[in-house]
């Protein structure tokens, strides 16, 4: 007997989504089913008890086309940055490959984002954090060590090359959602 393969669900970004977000998402999801014709809709309305269970691939699917489809794209484009959906619906995984690419920037901006030192580099907002195993910690309720959790957010750092130009080091997962977020806020 062959073990089933887990497809990846909207509850591993279950902690990282406030009421709003998950609102939003089942919106989308029942507005995409009701433009469909009715004897095209295969699923029930989405409830809030059953947000969780609904795969990744279906949600990024659903918030591409909420966000093709609606009038004001940035709520949209902010939720798919915060449960990577765009990264499922494209199925690309570039790992924590790191690259570079060139932009034109204000100075001032940057300093106000990024301060002094944009050298050292900061988290990108944008940009979805991970949860990771951190160091072993005792736990007295069930009385065993237990490795507690650390959030492990991408840096993105900026290396001056000349009046306005930097060269911005990133990871090529999250180039897109850093572009964007670099060009609203320091451009």
């Amino acid at each position: 007997m062959s073990k089933k393969d887990k497809v990846p669900t909207l509850n591993h970004y279950w902690p990282v989504l406030t009421a709003k977000d998950k609102a939003l998402i089942m919106r989308a999801l029942n507005d995409w089913r009701a433009s469909m014709p009715l004897n095209e809709q295969h699923y029930p309305e989405i409830h809030f008890g059953l947000l969780p269970f609904v795969s990744m691939s279906k949600v990024g699917f659903v918030l591409r086309w909420a966000y093709d489809n609606a009038v004001n794209r940035r709520v949209w484009a902010d939720l798919m940055s915060k449960v990577e959906a765009s990264r499922w619906h494209w199925h690309q995984d570039d790992g924590n490959a790191t690259g570079t690419m060139s932009m034109y920037l204000v100075e001032a901006k940057v300093h106000k984002h990024f301060g002094p030192h944009p050298e050292r580099g900061v988290i990108c907002p944008v940009v979805p954090s991970k949860w990771t195993r951190g160091p072993l910690e005792w736990n007295i309720g069930a009385k065993e060590w237990r490795p507690s959790k650390i959030t492990a957010q991408p840096r993105i750092s900026l290396k001056k090359r000349g009046q306005g130009l930097y060269d911005v080091s990133l990871p090529l997962r999250y180039q897109q959602l850093i572009e964007l977020w670099l060009r609203d806020h320091c451009a």
